[in-house]
């Protein structure tokens, strides 16, 4: 009887069923319980080698990360630019006196440089008449004073004064400029009117600037030396 009711079972739907779903799920059953690797303990799957295309990403940007954190500090405490303060020529063409900045120690110099020197031309670039209002109080003949008012960067400063400096064929150009910004004053001024042009920086008086500002100014003018090379090619040395 027993026999006659399991052949009966096998031969229904119900096993047909149950037999079919077995069939499928017994192989994916059996490779879940597959040891992995050579690990001791059969359930722990072996270490994978890492992508070479992703290790040498990562340490692409660990190298640029440290290669960007060196230029800013260079940028940020290093001991550059180098200050510039040349000796007057005994004879010049040209007074320019640059705007903006700490103005009363810089037209303090001017007035000094125009009196001792009395060059035939002093123009004033990127100034709002402080400056220039007290040379010409001076009324010292033979003293042309030309005024450039519509600069108002160190890079504008050079280009919007060279047509007065040609028209005037003045070669040989002493700059009157604060010292934290001589030294990019000289060479955005040399780059602009080319080789065949003396540039020379005096510096006016910092007694009125305290450690802090000159030291924030300083700082200023590093970023502004990488832009200027960036952005219009003057040279940062």
């Amino acid at each position: 009887m027993r026999a006659i009711l399991n052949r009966s079972y096998r031969n229904s739907r119900k096993f047909r069923t149950w037999l079919r779903i077995r069939s499928k799920t017994t192989p994916f059953l059996a490779e879940q319980r597959k040891p992995h690797g050579d690990s001791p303990e059969g359930s722990r799957p072996a270490a994978t080698n890492q992508n070479p295309e992703v290790v040498s990403k990562r340490f692409l940007i660990i190298g640029f990360t440290v290669f960007l954190g060196a230029v800013l500090a260079f940028i940020h405490w290093g001991n550059w630019p180098k200050k510039v303060d040349d000796e007057i020529p005994s004879h010049f063409d040209m007074l320019v006196v640059l705007g903006g900045g700490f103005h009363q120690g810089r037209a303090t110099l001017a007035i000094e440089a125009v009196e001792e020197f009395l060059p035939s031309d002093v123009c004033v670039t990127g100034d709002g008449g402080r400056i220039v209002n007290q040379l010409r109080d001076l009324s010292l003949d033979g003293v042309r004073i030309h005024h450039e008012e519509n600069a108002i960067s160190t890079y504008e400063n050079a280009v919007f004064t060279k047509p007065i400096i040609e028209a005037n064929d003045a070669r040989t150009i002493v700059l009157v400029t604060h010292a934290y910004h001589s030294a990019r004053a000289k060479r955005t001024f040399q780059f602009v009117m080319g080789p065949a042009y003396s540039v020379k920086v005096v510096v006016a008086d910092e007694s009125l600037v305290s450690a802090d500002t000159e030291a924030a100014m300083m700082r200023r003018e590093r970023y502004a030396a990488i832009y200027y090379a960036i952005r219009y090619g003057v040279p940062l040395w």
